[in-house]
């Protein structure tokens, strides 16, 4: 029994260790799939990953205990207005989920947007066994690293029943596969962006999120109708591209964009030498006709026969 626990034991610790070598080497961000497996378990890892499902509407009417022990169902956190981030994981995962809810933090802090204003994130643990001491030890680190105050609604941590966790996974796609001998999960490392509404929008990979990509994601999910008008401008300049898995420029927009500005200075600039042309001519004009008037006038035509 020693020996077998040893085992286990040592099996744990080489898949840390392997972990953050990986993660150190790659920059973290490059672990696109959870829990970085041993040879020993590729059959056990087969199920895991993620069925894109973008366009499709998730289930508003799971229930689910926010960190206070509270039921609450998903729709709480939609409100038609405002995007949200859905951050799956569960809360005693020895190392991934922590390194995807420290980036989807990063990511949050490095955007202009705020938590709770212009959109909203929901994490989940999909693993039944979480309990809420769990949820509201993650939520306070996740709140207290978030570099603006924010109320516990903006980024609630939630716990699921099996079969509530299994719908809502099912409904984003995202499979998890349970692996008995390690008591562990193999799970994709991903976060999704959601419209206001509960519609899937976007799928972000890694555990890193660039700040562009991130607020991209996140007005591409409210259909433009968040961020400035410099963050409209950059919004229509670019475009999903499902190869590279990232938004790129679209070169045609952005040429409409210029030829656009091009057009409104020309404008501008015409319209400014019409302006000051008719008040240098009515200027002009002006003075004429007050020399002329003071010419013709009685006064001046007596001065002008006593000169004489």
């Amino acid at each position: 029994m020693r020996t077998e626990l040893r085992t286990i034991l040592t099996a744990r610790i080489v898949r840390l260790a392997v972990c953050a070598v990986a993660a150190f080497v790659f920059g973290a961000g490059q672990l696109a799939w959870a829990q970085l497996l041993l040879d020993e378990h590729p059959a056990e890892t087969l199920g895991a990953g993620i069925d894109e499902r973008r366009g499709e509407q998730v289930p508003l009417d799971l229930t689910f205990k926010d960190a206070r022990g509270r039921s609450v169902t998903l729709g709480d956190y939609f409100d038609g207005e405002r995007p949200v981030v859905l951050v799956i994981g569960y809360y005693d995962c020895p190392l991934l989920c922590t390194l995807i809810f420290n980036g989807a933090q990063a990511g949050f802090n490095d955007i202009a947007f705020t938590l709770g204003q212009e959109y909203r994130a929901v994490s989940i643990s999909f693993d039944h066994t979480n309990t809420t001491a769990m949820a509201r030890e993650r939520q306070a680190a996740a709140h207290v690293g978030y570099a603006r105050y924010i109320e516990e609604d903006a980024w609630p941590f939630l716990t699921a029943d099996a079969s509530n966790a299994r719908k809502l996974c099912e409904s984003v796609g995202y499979r998890y596969v349970y692996m008995p001998d390690v008591d562990e999960f193999s799970h994709a490392a991903v976060i999704m962006i959601l419209t206001p509404d509960g519609v899937i929008s976007n799928y972000l990979y890694g555990i890193k999120y660039p700040p562009r990509q991130l607020r991209l994601a996140l007005m591409e999910a409210a259909d433009g109708q968040i961020g400035s008008l410099f963050d409209r401008i950059l919004f229509y300049c670019h475009i999903w591209d499902p190869r590279k898995g990232s938004y790129v420029l679209h070169a045609f927009r952005v040429m409409q964009i210029s030829a656009a500005l091009t057009a409104l200075v020309l404008g501008a600039g015409i319209g400014w030498l019409f302006f000051t042309g008719s008040r240098r001519s009515g200027a002009r004009g002006g003075s004429l006709e007050s020399i002329e008037s003071h010419e013709r006038s009685p006064g001046s035509g007596a001065a002008t026969a006593m000169e004489g």
